[in-house]
């Protein structure tokens, strides 16, 4: 179908950019399709279907920006580009721009299915070639396994960090994973997969055999 035809596309942005800028989860979600591809150019990152929401809850508890759509969208025969700009909210200006991006979405039945997010303000041609390779780009290998991308990830080492400065944990100190996860705001998978450097190949089963051994070995291994 020619999604030139399809209407709903202005609509269908305001309610996405809406979602982002409310930390609406379910309202995000409820826009998507549930084999949801997302791809961040600037991580290289790609997290699809379940762990789609998992990477937007952790991007919602770490981003401070206020996106606002700059002009219409640029519809092609691929999909909808649009533009943007991101403001932090909690800055003394909160509509300065710190920085302007373009987003490209593909839709099915009125649901999202992929979304190409670029830190760029580009020409409306290179937004037209955006959309013809957008499909390309999420095939790249590096997913956000468990939603767990690159930020997220220096997040959650930040935070681990200031909690043993602080004496809050110790070496010694005995906890389990699933507890220190606990402790941390993250799933015990995620910091398995912080401590080993990248996703596990183990099965889901394998891998909550782990949940409940001492975390000391994952604290020695981070630092």
């Amino acid at each position: 179908m020619d999604v030139k035809r399809e209407v709903g596309w202005e609509a269908l942005i305001d309610a996405y950019v809406d979602a982002f800028n409310s930390r609406d989860i379910e309202a995000l979600m409820a826009l998507t399709d549930p084999g949801i591809a997302f791809y961040d150019a600037f991580w290289q990152e790609t997290c699809v279907g379940r762990d789609f929401r998992l990477y937007m809850e952790d991007w919602f508890k770490i981003d401070s920006y206020f996106y606002s759509r700059l002009g219409p969208a640029i519809v092609t025969t691929n999909g909808a580009a649009f533009r943007y700009s991101a403001a932090d909210r909690y800055q003394k200006n909160p509509h300065e721009a710190m920085y302007t991006g373009v987003e490209v979405l593909t839709q099915h039945a009125g649901k999202i299915v992929t979304i190409s997010d670029f830190y760029a303000d580009p020409s409306s041609e290179a937004l037209e070639e955006a959309t013809r390779v957008s499909a390309m780009r999420h095939g790249q290998p590096k997913y956000a396994t468990h939603g767990f991308g690159t930020l997220q990830k220096s997040e959650l080492r930040r935070r681990l960090r200031m909690m043993i400065e602080a004496g809050e944990l110790r070496q010694d100190t005995y906890l389990t994973v699933r507890e220190l996860a606990a402790l941390l705001g993250c799933t015990p998978i995620q910091l398995i997969d912080l401590a080993s450097g990248g996703p596990r190949t183990e099965s889901e089963s394998a891998l909550r055999r782990q949940f409940d051994l001492a975390a000391t070995e994952v604290l020695s291994k981070l630092f």
